[in-house]
């Protein structure tokens, strides 16, 4: 029994940095649970939204009309998306369930679960930039990568937490993660490098490379008990900080950068858009915290998603074009 106890202490731990941390209580507490939309991605070809959340299914929708396409009924919380680069395959990051995360073809329906994963599911997803691999970070930390059609290829204990965000390099084999700690890990050569990136221990949220993969952009939750205000840092190939910004009131959920590299969206209490030097551009509140964010290919639109269970399309100088209201009708 007290064997079982100690084997179980890791993911005790794991679920505590998750979920119980001040300002994750705080985010559920300024949301209804139900209606927390997590996440947003526009299909490389932008004709497709995916998003999902708490509210038992993943949309499938038409862009930019913002029309329901399709529904993938799934009971637990999607908490990421990925869409394949060129072909009809979105995988599914599912967490805290007894489900795994998904691997979905749009065109035949057809859903591939998506072994090896924490029984406590996955955060973090991504394609590397040819297809070929996919990797998602798990609730114990654990990067697992995948070929195109779901086979698994192999496991690596990245954080000694979870994993909550991850970034393929646009060029090289190199990943960079977030999670209790920043981490970069190159697939080929197995060279991990790990960096603490405050002073004190911070949920470590999202995280995007710049197109020119000279640097990347993290963003986390701070921590209102210790006065530590969320921040977007900037750091470079090695993990060492260029510079570090504050704005507004809410944790970071995600960072995306437009597809020229030239602006930089993220998402917290606003959704707003920076330079590439993390100067202020503009901002714009919609009634609730912002969760999802995604640019459509042609850089000149973005997707959000919100506690409130909204999807929202905006013009690149943040005016509102489509909203859908992705909570279920009771």
């Amino acid at each position: 029994m007290i064997y079982r106890l100690k084997a179980l202490l890791p993911l005790l731990s794991t679920i505590y940095f998750l979920l119980c941390l001040p300002a994750c209580q705080q985010a559920f507490r300024n949301n209804n649970y139900d209606t927390i939309q997590w996440a947003a991605a526009w299909s490389p070809d932008g004709g497709r939204i995916a998003t999902g959340g708490n509210n038992r299914g993943l949309l499938i929708l038409g862009a930019p009309e913002l029309v329901k396409q399709n529904h993938f009924a799934f009971t637990q919380t999607i908490t990421s998306t990925a869409f394949h680069p060129t072909d009809p395959l979105l995988a599914v990051a599912i967490q805290l369930s007894g489900s795994r995360s998904h691997l979905i073809n749009l065109e035949t329906g057809e859903q591939t679960p998506l072994d090896s994963l924490s029984p406590f599911g996955a955060r973090a997803v991504g394609w590397n930039p040819d297809g070929t691999l996919l990797a998602l970070g798990d609730n114990e930390g654990n990067l697992v990568i995948y070929d195109r059609q779901s086979h698994f290829i192999s496991k690596v204990k990245i954080d000694p937490k979870a994993l909550t965000g991850l970034s393929w390099h646009p060029t090289k084999p190199l990943l960079a993660m977030t999670g209790s700690r920043i981490s970069l890990y190159n697939i080929e050569s197995e060279e991990l490098i790990t960096v603490q990136p405050r002073q004190h221990e911070v949920l470590m949220l999202c995280v995007d490379w710049h197109p020119s993969g000279n640097f990347f952009v993290t963003g986390d939750y701070g921590d209102k008990e210790n006065d530590l205000p969320p921040l977007l840092q900037f750091r470079d190939e090695q993990g060492n900080k260029i510079r570090e910004v504050q704005k507004g009131k809410g944790e970071f959920r995600s960072v995306k950068w437009s597809p020229d590299g030239n602006t930089l969206a993220t998402t917290s209490d606003k959704i707003r858009l920076w330079t590439s030097e993390g100067e202020i551009l503009k901002e714009k509140g919609l009634g609730a915290p912002l969760w999802g964010l995604s640019w459509n290919p042609a850089g000149d639109k973005l997707v959000t998603s919100s506690g409130k269970g909204q999807v929202v399309i905006l013009d690149k100088t943040l005016q509102v074009e489509k909203t859908y209201d992705a909570v279920p009708e009771e």
